[in-house]
């Protein structure tokens, strides 16, 4: 008899979990779980000198390394993980808007979306009154900076900033229209 939907998500919630508590890397840092659900994982850096670089605020690898975890915990609620899955994380790219200080709130939400390109991608959105939404993929260029542009302006979204990298279109965009300017994109260059 073949498992329901509901019944094959509570299972791969409770793969992810056990997974996470299993990652020695999260486990060195102190990670914890805060929310897990499908597609969507809070995980929590606590404050710990050891995490502060020599000016007393988070450090950037500390960061990166919250914004993976949170991420791929995220991308394990949406496949079988008892199935072998062939899993990687092929390009990661942070940019730094501000310091983080112990007072700071230090939990990041990882949102995983199947974007259904050619090559399955997930993106991870990090909210704090700005968001990056990113197009990835090889070739892209100011053609399709100036479509997705143009996408984002017909859907309303205003464009804070816009990073070029070789492998992705990074948009800035106000963390409220993150949302609007994910399907905006998607509707654009996926249909």
């Amino acid at each position: 008899m073949a498992m329901t939907t509901s019944a094959a998500s509570s299972r791969r919630l409770q793969q992810a979990r056990a997974r996470f508590a299993r990652d020695p890397f999260a486990a060195c840092l102190g990670l914890t779980i805060s929310e897990v659900a499908p597609d969507r994982a809070v995980v929590v850096l606590p404050y710990r000198l050891e995490h502060m670089n020599a000016g007393g605020v988070l450090n950037g690898g500390a960061s990166a390394s919250l914004l993976t975890m949170a991420g791929t915990l995220a991308a394990w609620t949406g496949v079988d993980l008892d199935a072998t899955p062939h899993l990687s994380c092929v390009d990661l790219s942070v940019q730094y808007l501000a310091a983080a200080a112990e007072e700071d709130v230090v939990a990041l939400q990882g949102r995983f979306r199947e974007l259904r390109g050619p090559g399955g991608e997930w993106r991870l959105d990090v909210v704090h009154g700005s968001a990056f939404v990113s197009l990835v993929g090889l070739g892209l260029g100011a053609v399709e900076a100036a479509r997705a542009e143009r996408a984002l302006e017909k859907s309303g979204v205003s464009l804070v900033a816009l990073r070029v990298t070789a492998s992705a279109l990074v948009f800035r965009v106000d963390s409220l229209r993150a949302e609007d300017a994910v399907r905006a994109l998607h509707t654009e260059f996926i249909g």
